[in-house]
């Protein structure tokens, strides 16, 4: 049993090779509880230039599930002639969890001690520093959030994210509670984020110096902090938001990181 604050969902992923990690529903069908529909899937027709259809998970809140439940999946829709609509055939694996919904703050303190795998990391970075067009003194990567203009203070990617480069966690959750429809997707490269997670060696340069913007690394293993000038002058101005836009210039602290870190 499911208690008032808690609900069922209904999640659906393809399993043929394509698109393995995105919510969706077979191209016709619908779903049933109890003989009551929950959703219907219509497929595209042939002349619609979308390539997509937006494929929403279903959530059955306490209200509609009974002692005894009976959930059916139909993989038909009688009276749609198939011809005119996109229908490919397609395997699916479909799931029911159950689910209880977190306050943003909440959510935020499961997440913030939730590391990426420090393999995974050193990957990431390798092939950011190791990119043909990187020059000898390293790339830059920023501390300010691309979502808030402000520096980042738990930096988090997604674990389908390909780059290094991270987004601030709170501010991410915060917009998509804020706005119900937002997609939970990285602002850099438009990757689901089902699963996020903090990268230990950005946060640890981040809590080392709290007026950084950027961080540039070096293919020797170490690190540069990069300041703006504004933030350069005294320490008053450190808790700051930091603008995207304004001059910046290279600090001369180099660190090299501890062999235990090194690429």
């Amino acid at each position: 049993m499911i208690s008032t604050n808690e609900a069922l969902e209904v999640r659906c992923i393809r399993i043929d090779g394509i698109n393995n990690n995105v919510q969706t529903w077979p191209d016709i069908g619908k779903i049933t509880l109890n003989d009551s529909l929950l959703i219907s899937f219509i497929p595209l027709a042939t002349n619609v230039g979308l390539k997509k259809r937006k494929d929403p998970t279903v959530i059955i809140n306490k209200p509609s599930i009974r002692f005894s439940n009976v959930l059916k999946v139909w993989a038909d829709l009688p009276g749609y002639p198939k011809e005119r609509f996109k229908i490919t055939d397609s395997h699916h694996f479909i799931g029911i969890y159950k689910v209880k919904r977190l306050e943003s703050i909440e959510l935020f303190q499961q997440l913030k001690d939730h590391y990426a795998p420090h393999e995974l990391s050193d990957r990431l970075l390798k092939l950011t520093i190791s990119d043909e067009d990187v020059s000898i003194e390293g790339e830059s990567i920023s501390l300010v959030c691309s979502l808030s203009s402000s520096r980042i203070e738990v930096p988090a990617r997604g674990k389908y994210c390909k780059h290094y480069r991270c987004f601030d966690l709170l501010t991410l959750i915060k917009l998509n509670y804020s706005s119900p429809n937002r997609k939970w997707e990285c602002p850099h490269c438009r990757c689901h984020t089902y699963e996020l997670m903090v990268d230990s060696r950005l946060k640890e340069i981040i809590d080392k110096d709290n007026r950084a913007i950027a961080v540039s690394f070096q293919r020797d293993g170490g690190f540069k902090l990069v300041y703006s000038n504004e933030d350069n002058s005294s320490d008053e101005d450190s808790n700051k938001p930091i603008k995207k836009k304004g001059k910046v210039q290279s600090e001369t602290e180099v660190v090299l990181l501890d062999s235990e870190d090194s690429l």
